[in-house]
């Protein structure tokens, strides 16, 4: 069995079960047996390391999506009202874009 980085809240609940039932889990590609201290300690820096690559993903995505948003760049989703979509910007739909205006001024 290989643990892999998006399978770490399901793998969590299987080891808490296989606990509760008195199992053991014994690695063969990877080394550590849960049988021991320091085989347990080993599976949970894995799986700590993995949630954390996780999250650090997942910063840097919105990171990303945030910077697109400030320098204009359309990332996607509905478009504001009174644009179109276009890549890389939405572009801005005159008509449309005129009634939005008289409506927010009044």
């Amino acid at each position: 069995m290989m643990i892999q980085r998006d399978e770490h809240p399901y793998f969590a609940k299987i080891m808490e079960t296989l606990e509760r039932n008195n199992v053991s889990l014994v690695s063969v590609t990877q080394q550590f047996n849960t049988t021991t201290s320091i085989g347990r300690l080993t599976l949970n820096i894995l799986l700590s390391f993995a949630q954390f690559e996780r999250e650090i993903i997942s910063e840097r995505t919105r990171d990303k999506i945030a910077a697109a948003r400030r320098k204009g760049k359309w990332t996607g989703g509905p478009p504001v009202l009174g644009y179109v979509p276009r890549r890389p910007r939405a572009a801005r739909h005159v008509s449309l874009s005129l009634l939005v205006q008289s409506v927010a001024s009044s």
